[in-house]
């Protein structure tokens, strides 16, 4: 190689080194910034001196020894988490190590609306699940077994009477909670208990339950179907004349049918599982 050729080489690895410093000054200040936003939003949320007072805390009851940690892991430990589970089934949820309490929001699965029949009136809705928001103790480590219930099915259209929708499933979480599915309508309204709304009669709004709204009724001539009961999620409404009543949602009630026509299903229990700043 000459020496016009080894000056080339030179200046070029040169100018890509210069590059590759440029890019990681830029992401070195890509990643400060995120540092420095998460930690601004630490802050407005429990305030500056809880903040300090908790690193310094951690800080002194890990050094010299095993459990160690360092200051990344404990902002993410600090900032914790969220798991959700909306489809019925079985599944199991860890607590994370250094977690001793989590923030529960759950609740049954919502009741199917009734149908409504062929003598002139509308099906009534179904009611809502059983629904809680609560802080649970816990142990580190420990798994814990849940259970997801599935919502009600709406019933048919009868030619005397509507035909009932079925109660919707429990949702279960080890022996901590144990949430009661909203019952099926039939013609009057029913609810189960805590959390729940109870679902409308014939052309009747369905009660409101934890946070959700019940459902609309379709109308308010005889014809037409009641509202759901809400839950965590808002209730089915009702159906019109010759219109099926509408699935819930979160736990709530499905609605009524209107007349002639099926109720709709209730909806799927659920659960979310929040620790750390961010079930604050």
């Amino acid at each position: 190689m000459s020496v016009r050729d080894s000056l080339i080489v030179n200046q070029n690895t040169g100018e890509e080194a210069k590059e590759i410093r440029n890019d990681v000054d830029k992401t070195g200040k890509s990643v400060d910034k995120s540092i420095s936003a998460a930690k601004n939003e630490i802050l407005e949320k429990v305030g500056e001196s809880d903040v300090k007072s908790c690193v310094k805390e951690t800080l002194n009851s890990t050094v010299d020894t095993e459990k160690f940690m360092t200051l990344d892991k404990m902002v993410a430990e600090l900032w914790g988490g969220r798991q959700e589970y909306e489809e019925p089934g079985t599944y199991t949820f860890k607590v994370p190590e250094s977690v001793n309490n989590l923030v529960i929001t759950a609740c049954g699965a919502g009741g199917g609306g009734s149908g409504g029949n062929s003598n002139g009136y509308g099906g009534a809705g179904g009611s809502g699940g059983m629904c809680v928001k609560k802080k649970i103790l816990v142990e580190p480590g420990t798994v814990l077994s849940i259970q997801i219930g599935a919502g009600g099915t709406g019933g048919e259209h009868g030619y005397t009477a509507p035909g009932r929708g079925t109660d919707g499933g429990s949702t279960v979480i080890s022996n901590i909670l144990s949430l009661v599915g909203g019952k099926g309508a039939y013609t009057s309204a029913e609810s189960v208990g805590e959390g729940s709304g109870a679902g409308g009669k014939s052309h009747s709004e369905g009660s409101a339950g934890l946070l959700g709204a019940g459902g609309k009724a379709g109308g308010t001539a005889d014809k037409n179907g009641g509202g759901g009961g809400g839950s965590l999620g808002d209730g089915g409404n009702g159906g019109v004349s010759g219109s099926n009543g509408n699935p819930g949602t979160k736990g709530s009630g499905g609605g009524g049918g209107g007349y002639g026509a099926k109720g709709g299903n209730g909806g799927d229990g659920y659960v979310l599982i929040e620790w750390g700043l961010v079930a604050v």
